[in-house]
């Protein structure tokens, strides 16, 4: 049977952390869904999908025309994979365009740990501890300091894009979630607050032994899942603290 951690989100419908949290970064305002697996040796994969909304895309295109008229998808899947193959604890980006504001694809993680991990020797965004024999921990923490650093290794693309949305994660900017969806309802209007606001990145986690616990989300056999509202990724009011634990 399903067990549920009490007072933790519900899980909704979707809107890129984690194996993959910071995947959710990528994808400004998009609805996302990530499945990923860890194996034993500390390698994962993840599978995603997401699109942009499309008040929020429109405004994207507004500001590449602004840019001298960039032509091309809005979500550009050989940027991102660009970024991502030089990005730390990243094997490969497979992702393709499935239209100019979608995306999909695989990326193959070579070692969780240093999963987008930051050079300056901040605080990691997965911390992962195999235990021999009796299971692992994997730990999952973004706040306000890691937040910019991490997202500007994942895609300098979607950093620019996430400050045209005036977002704390790329601005650094100290604001409440109220405060930045009244700020951007002021500036582009209630249509893309709204969009914004109604985002969720969910992450499906499948870990190589039988989950015995998680923080903020659900789990069932050898998977957990987590269902995210993207104001809490880009505001980053709060640290984002995200738990499995594992047995053999």
């Amino acid at each position: 049977m399903e067990k549920t951690t009490h007072n933790r989100p519900r899980r909704r419908n979707l809107t890129t952390l984690f194996l993959g949290i910071a995947a959710a970064a990528l994808f400004p305002a998009c609805s996302a869904a990530v499945s990923g697996r860890l194996e034993p040796d500390s390698s994962g994969s993840l599978s995603l999908k997401a699109a942009l909304e499309p008040k929020t895309a429109a405004l994207i295109r507004s500001f590449l025309a602004l840019q001298g008229g960039k032509r091309g998808p809005v979500l550009d899947s050989r940027s991102i994979n660009r970024s991502l193959g030089a990005a730390p604890g990243i094997a490969s980006a497979a992702l393709k365009n499935t239209s100019p504001e979608a995306i999909e694809g695989t990326i193959a993680v070579s070692t969780v740990g240093d999963f987008l991990s930051s050079s300056s020797g901040g605080r990691r965004l997965i911390t992962y501890e195999p235990a021999a024999g009796r299971g692992g921990t994997m730990a999952i923490h973004l706040d306000r300091d890691s937040g910019p650093e991490i997202l500007k290794l994942a895609s300098g693309e979607a950093a620019d894009y996430l400050s045209v949305l005036m977002a704390p994660l790329a601005t650094g900017e100290t604001l409440s979630r109220i405060e930045y969806l009244e700020l951007v309802a002021a500036v582009y209007g209630e249509g893309v607050a709204a969009e914004i606001a109604a985002a969720r990145f969910t992450l499906t986690l499948e870990v190589p032994g039988t989950v015995t616990s998680v923080k903020g989300g659900r789990f069932s056999g050898r998977q957990a899942r987590f269902d995210i509202p993207m104001t809490g990724i880009l505001v980053l009011e709060t640290p984002l603290e995200y738990e499995v634990v594992w047995a053999p």
